[in-house]
C-alpha cells in the first residue's frame, strides 16, 4: 500500500481552515506585485526598477525548495508559521511607511526579500500541515480552499490593498490594514493540530539524510512518480490568462471590460473553479481530476477560437477559463497532497510545487511567441494541442503502469 494513502492519527481539521491560513501568502504577493507597483509608478519610478522589485518575491517563492527542509529540520510547522506570519505582517506594514521613489528602492528591495522569505516559509508550513492532518477524504477540499485562499489573498492584497491607498490621504493605511488581516490568519492555527515530525533523527545530518530517503521514497513511489510527471507536462497551466489583456483587441473588448474582466470577476470565478475542483477531486482519482480540468481548459481555448471574436464573447470564454483555471489550481495542490502525505510533507510538498512551476513559466513564453508570428488564434489552438498531446502522455503512462501490476520504479509494490 502507498504510504500516502494512510490516514492520520490526529483528529481532521475543517478545510476552509486551510483558505485562511493561505490567505497572508497571497496577500503578500498582491501588495508588491499590484499595489506598491502601482504606487511606483505614479510616483514616477520606472518600469525595469518595478519589474526587480515584484520579481525578487516571485523568484524567492521558484526557490523555496531550497529552504523547504527547515520546516521539516527545526521547530514545528505551526512554530515556523506563527513567525513567518509575524514578519511578513511587520515587512509589509514597514513598507507602508517607506515613501515610493527611486531613492527609496534598495530599502523597498530588502523588504521584498524579507517578504518574499515569509510567505514562502507560510507556503511551506501550511502545505505541511495540510498534508499530515487532512485524511485522504477530505484532501481534495483542503486543496481547494487553501488555493481559493491564495486567489483571494492575492485579489486583497491586490484590489483592496491598491482601493486603500488610492483613496486614502494616509499612504501608510493599505499596507497597515493588510498587515493586520495578515495577523488575523493566526486565529485558525489553533484548530489545526500539529503532525508527528517522526522522521527527524539525533541530529541535523541524520534528519537531512531521512529527508532525502522520503523523498525519494515519494518519487520511485507509482503514486509520487505519476504525481511529478502530470504536474510537470503542459496541461492545463493557464498561461493563455496572462496574455488576455494584451489580445483584447481581437474581440474589440474595451479597456474598462478587460479591466472587470481579467481582474474582479476572473478573480471570483476562479475561486469558485478552487472550490469545485476541490470537491470533484475527492469524488474521483485526483490525477484524473486534474486532467480532466486540463482538457475542459484545452477545449475552452479551443472554443475561443472558434465562437465569434465579439466583445460578448470575450466575456463569456474568459470567465469560462478562469474557472477552469480555479479547478486545475485545486487539483495541482489535491495531487500534492496525496503523493507527499507522508512524513517530511513540507518537503516533498513544496518539491512538486516547484516542479509546476516549470510548465506555467515555459507555456507563457511559448504563448507570446506563437501569437507575435500566428495571432490570438494560433496561440489558443497551439495551447489546445500541446495540452492535448500532454493528457494523452499522462493516461498513456498511468495505462501502462496499471497494467504492469502498479509497480513502484524500483521494482517493489507500489
Amino acid at each position: 500500500m502507498d504510504d500516502a494513502s494512510a490516514e492520520p492519527a490526529r483528529p481532521a481539521p475543517k478545510p476552509i481552515l486551510f483558505l485562511i491560513l493561505y490567505l497572508p501568502f497571497g496577500i503578500g504577493t498582491g501588495y508588491f506585485s499590484v499595489t506598491l507597483g502601482y504606487l511606483l509608478a505614479h510616483a514616477g519610478v520606472s518600469t525595469a526598477a518595478i519589474a526587480v522589485l515584484v520579481s525578487i518575491t516571485t523568484w524567492l517563492q521558484v526557490f523555496k525548495i531550497v529552504w523547504a527542509p527547515v520546516a521539516d529540520t527545526v521547530l514545528t510547522y505551526r512554530g515556523l508559521y506563527r513567525i513567518a506570519c509575524l514578519v511578513m505582517a511587520a515587512s509589509l506594514a514597514a513598507t507602508g511607511l517607506v515613501s515610493s521613489s527611486e531613492a527609496t528602492m534598495p530599502l523597498l528591495c530588502a523588504l521584498a526579500v524579507l517578504t518574499g522569505a515569509a510567505i514562502g516559509l507560510i507556503g511551506v508550513t501550511t502545505n505541511g500541515l495540510m498534508a499530515r492532518t487532512c485524511p485522504p477524504g477530505q484532501r481534495g477540499r483542503a486543496a481547494g480552499w487553501s488555493a481559493a485562499g491564495n486567489l483571494g489573498g492575492t485579489g486583497l492584497g491586490g484590489g483592496l490593498g491598491l482601493w486603500i491607498a488610492t483613496h486614502s490621504a494616509a499612504p501608510w493605511l493599505g499596507a497597515a490594514v493588510l498587515a493586520a488581516l495578515s495577523v488575523c490568519a493566526l486565529f485558525a492555527l489553533p484548530f489545526v493540530p500539529e503532525p508527528d515530525h517522526d522522521h527527524r533523527g539525533p541530529s541535523v545530518v541524520q534528519t537531512l539524510r531521512n529527508l532525502a530517503a522520503e523523498v525519494w521514497r515519494m518519487l520511485r513511489s507509482r503514486t509520487g512518480a505519476l504525481a511529478v510527471l502530470v504536474l510537470v507536462l503542459p496541461l492545463g497551466t493557464g498561461a493563455a490568462a496572462n496574455l488576455f489583456s494584451a489580445v483584447a483587441q481581437d474581440w474589440r473588448a474595451s479597456g474598462d471590460m478587460v479591466a472587470l474582466v481579467t481582474g474582479g470577476l476572473s478573480g471570483l470565478l476562479s475561486g469558485l473553479g478552487c472550490l469545485l475542483g476541490g470537491r470533484l477531486c475527492d469524488l474521483i482519482d485526483r490525477k484524473a481530476a486534474y486532467v480532466l480540468a486540463g482538457l475542459m481548459m484545452a477545449a475552452c481555448t479551443i472554443a475561443m477560437v472558434a465562437l465569434p471574436k465579439t466583445p460578448t464573447m470575450f466575456v463569456v470564454t474568459t470567465l469560462a477559463y478562469a474557472l477552469i483555471n480555479g479547478m486545475v489550481y485545486a487539483g495541482t495542490y489535491a495531487v500534492m497532497l496525496e503523493a507527499a502525505a507522508s512524513r517530511a510533507a513540507a518537503t516533498k510538498c513544496d518539491l512538486l510545487i516547484s516542479l509546476c512551476n516549470i510548465p506555467i513559466a515555459s507555456m507563457t513564453v511559448i504563448d507570446g511567441a506563437v501569437q507575435t508570428h500566428f495571432g490570438s488564434g494560433g496561440m489558443l489552438i497551439g495551447e489546445s494541442a500541446i495540452g492535448l498531446v500532454a493528457a494523452t502522455i499522462y493516461l498513456g503512462v498511468a495505462a501502462l503502469t496499471r497494467r504492469n501490476g502498479a509497480v513502484r520504479l524500483d521494482g517493489a509494490p507500489a
